[in-house]
């Protein structure tokens, strides 16, 4: 169970097929199922769209405004196999993308069998791919990587859960968290309590389904937690779960984390079409935020306040690109009035990658 100073930094997200197994969570205007910290609350999440567990979907399954790319299909913000025009210098943000978010194909897992409730394992290749694609989102907003879980038998029920998913073709709290699910043992009801489980076509595109937030929720907040120490994979057919509870408290924790951050980032990386920042006090629902674009007038956008995070979308401030993403080479500057404490302010600069 997490203290209170941990939960502050955690954002929730209004995602039909993303849902923490067996974790507390609150409903968003649209209804859609839910991804919590708390593992010892419960959540009454919605059910993913049944689909044939036995193969990969087209793309992740995502309600709300998030222009959600699927990860393992070329997109504007880049892949590793598209590599810069020749005789051009590539911008350090684009070559960082294009080699650290690596195309992941479909399947993830080998072994599996829904139909003889085989868990079966992750490919190595694919485990890989998920780790970077988590340490790649981590790194960007400056924090540290993660690492493998080294328990094996954290790695085998996280296995185990996905099975229950993809077997009962659901993502559900209130389902898998129980030995209702279909294919469900003591190992996978175990990972539903510290887990985000997802829909998508390999591991890795629900780790950018997280990112896709279009409100100040939950999994962004757990995926780019500071204290997030280690995690977990397991994948079967077109369904992932992601161990993203496993806290280490001695990790000091940054003045605030942003996504999109400080810096030049890749323009139409998933979720940047919504602002958040994070702090573990200072922040209420009554702290403006003003926003200006390429040195333009200050404008005070209208903001959400959950659990010590703020969030803001586009539409807030009319970037140049429209609400779905923000084109290269605009420059958006951020001011957070945090009245009794030194305002925080910070650049985000976004470039257009081959």
């Amino acid at each position: 169970m997490l203290g209170a100073f941990e939960r502050s930094w955690v954002a929730l997200a209004a995602i039909t097929s993303l849902a923490a197994c067996g974790s507390n969570g609150h409903p968003t205007p649209d209804g859609s199922a839910l991804v919590a910290v708390d593992a010892s609350e419960s959540i009454d999440g919605s059910d993913a769209t049944p689909t044939d567990a036995s193969g990969p979907t087209d793309d992740a399954d995502v309600t709300g405004d998030a222009s959600y790319v699927d990860a393992d299909a070329p997109s504007d913000a880049g892949e590793a196999d598209a590599g810069p025009d020749s005789g051009t210098v590539e911008d350090p943000a684009c070559a960082r993308l294009r080699t650290e978010r690596v195309a992941v194909s479909p399947p993830d897992s080998m072994g599996s069998s829904v139909a003889t409730c085989t868990a079966g394992s992750m490919a190595t290749a694919a485990e890989e791919a998920t780790l970077r694609r988590i340490n790649y989102y981590r790194t960007l907003v400056g924090l540290e990587p993660v690492v493998l879980d080294p328990d094996v038998l954290d790695v085998t029920n996280t296995q185990a859960l996905a099975l229950s998913a993809a077997a009962s073709q659901s993502v559900s709290a209130a389902l898998l968290s129980t030995a209702s699910a279909t294919c469900s043992t003591p190992g996978s009801r175990t990972a539903a309590l510290s887990s985000i489980c997802g829909m998508g076509t390999t591991a890795a595109s629900v780790v950018d389904l997280i990112l896709s937030t279009t409100s100040t929720f939950e999994p962004r907040g757990a995926l780019l937690h500071p204290t997030l120490a280690s995690t977990a994979f397991g994948s079967v057919g077109n369904y992932a779960a992601i161990r993203i509870f496993d806290r280490n408290a001695s990790i000091p924790l940054p003045d605030f984390v942003a996504y999109p951050p400080a810096g030049v980032v890749p323009s139409g990386l998933p979720g940047t079409q919504t602002f958040t920042i994070a702090m573990a006090t200072g922040l209420s629902a009554a702290t403006n935020v003003s926003v200006s674009v390429d040195g333009g007038s200050s404008v005070v956008v209208s903001s959400t306040y959950v659990a010590n995070t703020l969030s803001w979308p586009l539409v807030a401030f009319s970037p140049p690109g429209g609400a779905a993403s923000i084109e290269g080479g605009h420059s958006i500057h951020v001011v957070v009035d945090l009245a009794t404490l030194a305002d925080v302010t910070y650049d985000v600069t976004f470039v257009d990658c081959p």
